[in-house]
């Protein structure tokens, strides 16, 4: 077993645990710019079983990767699905009208630049009539292919987008849902059912995120004492950044999801905490 220090932003492990103990559960892996999440999910019982959240404090790479999978013991474990959801920056939204897998690489080099040697993917969202083009590194897809042969694929802004379908006759005309994580915010906004902006952004302080938010409120001329702020994830509700949101954006919401029972053991993580890594049991 690798000897890796990790310190997980939240887990329902104890000390030295594996994942080899739920033979009759899916997994779900979120890997991340920097961060690894891993649930456990039992459909028959409808129930989170295990969660864990790792930060790995710099760019996820293989070799981190391998190392958690080691020391988590995952190359032993027995799953029914393996589900896995990419959560890194090397995407772009284009119409279908558009779509064309020969120049998913200009696309995203135009964007993002030259990159690392790329896998490319596309994930349809038929509702938004748009697909969603992203990049994995070759070498982080052969790290998961040696653990996991057979593995569902799917980006997390592809979740995030098809989450907000079940809530669109409910949710007010405009709205803006934020995913926290250590590291970044996951961002969409959605005017009279229509996707206006799904993004991810990074950040260092709580004014950084503030800034952000406004700055896209101002852009998409959203009215910040109505519309909708529906915030989830790594968010201390006693924290600065929160008590800022509620002050620029007096409508906000917490978001939990209430649809999946959690196990006792996941009873000390705040619920929210979750929301982003149960967002995708749906998707894949």
């Amino acid at each position: 077993m690798a000897s890796v220090s990790f310190t997980p932003v939240f887990s329902s492990l104890e000390e030295h645990p594996t994942f080899n103990s739920f033979p009759e559960c899916e997994l779900f892996i979120e890997i991340g710019q920097f961060h690894i999440g891993i649930m456990i999910l039992d459909r028959v019982q409808n129930m989170i079983m295990a969660t864990e959240l790792i930060d790995f404090h710099g760019d996820a790479n293989s070799a981190l990767i391998n190392d958690y999978l080691e020391l988590r013991d995952l190359k032993n474990a027995k799953f029914k699905a393996v589900n896995l959801i990419f959560n890194t920056k090397e995407f772009t939204l284009i119409p279908s009208i558009a779509n064309n897998p020969l120049l998913y690489r200009q696309m995203l080099e135009t964007i993002h630049g030259d990159m690392l040697d790329l896998q490319f993917n596309a994930d349809q969202l038929e509702y938004f009539e748009a697909v969603n083009v992203y990049g994995v590194q070759r070498e982080i897809n052969a790290c998961l292919h040696q653990y996991f042969p057979n593995i569902n694929r799917i980006h997390k802004n592809s979740c995030f987008a098809k989450s907000v379908l079940p809530q669109l006759d409910h949710l007010q005309s405009q709205f803006i849902k934020v995913h926290f994580s250590p590291s970044h915010m996951d961002i969409i906004i959605v005017k009279s059912k229509k996707l206006q902006f799904l993004q991810k952004f990074y950040y260092e302080t709580t004014d950084d995120t503030i800034f952000f938010l406004l700055s896209l409120s101002e852009k998409f001329k959203l009215n910040k004492s109505s519309v909708s702020l529906c915030a989830s994830g790594i968010l201390d509700l006693n924290s600065i950044t929160f008590l800022e949101l509620k002050k620029h954006f007096p409508v906000i919401e917490i978001e939990t999801n209430d649809s999946v029972s959690i196990a006792a053991q996941l009873n000390e993580i705040p619920s929210h905490f979750l929301t982003p890594l149960m967002m995708s049991l749906s998707c894949v």
